[in-house]
């Protein structure tokens, strides 16, 4: 839960995806923000030994939980496009 003080009130953060690469919570970062849904990283990137893989890189995308089903569509669609990329190759 975080506040927001120029709407003076609480939001409610809801996780919508984890992954292990910056650069795709980036990405969905960008999607979401682009569709007008406030979005929160944690990264938990481990800098003092630079480990990228596994849970030493994790990060995670939350969204208030107003803007969860919407997220998590985008994100979903973003992933089947990829997928639908991939076999196309």
């Amino acid at each position: 839960m975080a506040f927001f003080p120029k709407k003076g009130r609480f939001i409610n953060w809801k996780l919508v995806y984890t992954t292990n690469l910056p650069m795709d919570a980036e990405h969905y970062k960008a999607n979401l923000e682009g569709a007008d849904i406030p979005v929160q990283i944690l990264s938990q990137f481990d800098t003092s030994r630079m480990i990228t893989i596994g849970d030493f890189a994790i990060v995670k995308i939350f969204v208030p939980e107003e803007y969860y089903e919407d997220a998590l569509q985008i994100i979903e669609d973003i992933n089947r496009e990829q997928n639908d990329n991939d076999e196309q190759e």
